[in-house]
């Protein structure tokens, strides 16, 4: 199952991103005892100082694959800084689930942060390449690491297709976006025709002055004309 690119390419790369001054560097197998002994921990200066990293950096040992963001394989070993201060990172709260050198750009939580449209909602955990033969057994394995029975909310695993206006058996929302869009289009070029048919400019006072004499002379010959008395409806006495 690939696990990778399952968020919104806008959300990576401009809502979502480490700290500034947040730095990580591989080490080689030379220096990888001496990580070693400072896994989770502050390493040695000097050790730091050596792969370009400031002071008060931190032994990692990689998993590898989608849970470090193929930034290590496994095995290896790391070094990374996050600026210091009075912050509990990402990576600190949930340190089973989230690597110190993805922290924020997780996919997981970037899909779990964004906002749903409608109460029942699903994120996207990941998308199986494999082909799916009917009939075909598949088997899961779940680890519950965040509960949300203490809200009142339940979670399900759905195993879905995917297409361009959704996914699953309720393409509902995007057949929304999509007939909203085409209505939009059509008023907006509606509108481009009025527009270059009967033109309009934009702060030009000498259409507002004609407009508001227009509009002045057609009260005055109204009221002129209402003052006016008929000589059929009052004919004049006769002697």
């Amino acid at each position: 199952m690939k696990e990778r690119d399952i968020s919104y390419a806008a959300d990576r790369n401009t809502k979502f991103q480490q700290p500034d001054d947040f730095d990580y560097a591989i080490v080689s197998t030379a220096d990888s005892v001496q990580v070693e002994s400072c896994i989770d921990s502050i390493c040695d200066d000097s050790l730091c100082e050596n792969y370009g990293l400031s002071s008060g950096c931190r032994g990692y040992e990689c998993i590898g694959e989608d849970f470090d963001a193929d930034k290590c394989t496994a095995g290896e070993f790391a070094l990374y800084r996050y600026p210091s201060g009075s912050y509990q990172y990402l990576y600190q709260t949930f340190p089973r689930i989230i690597s110190p050198l993805v922290g924020v750009e997780n996919e997981h939580f970037i899909v779990w942060m964004r906002t749903a449209a409608l109460p029942h909602f699903r994120k996207l955990y990941g998308r199986i390449t494999d082909t799916i033969h009917q009939h075909q057994t598949l088997t899961f394995n779940v680890s519950a690491s965040f509960y949300s029975h203490k809200f009142g909310g339940k979670k399900w695993l759905v195993i879905s297709t995917a297409s361009k206006i959704g996914a699953g058996q309720n393409p509902f929302l995007g057949i929304a976006y999509l007939g909203l869009g085409s209505i939009c289009l059509v008023l907006s070029a509606c509108f481009a025709i009025f527009q270059h048919l009967h033109p309009r400019y934009m702060g030009n006072e000498s259409q507002a002055n004609t407009a508001l004499r227009q509009h002045r002379s057609h009260r005055t010959n109204h009221r002129v004309s209402s003052s006016t008395p008929s000589s059929s409806r009052h004919p004049p006495p006769t002697t």
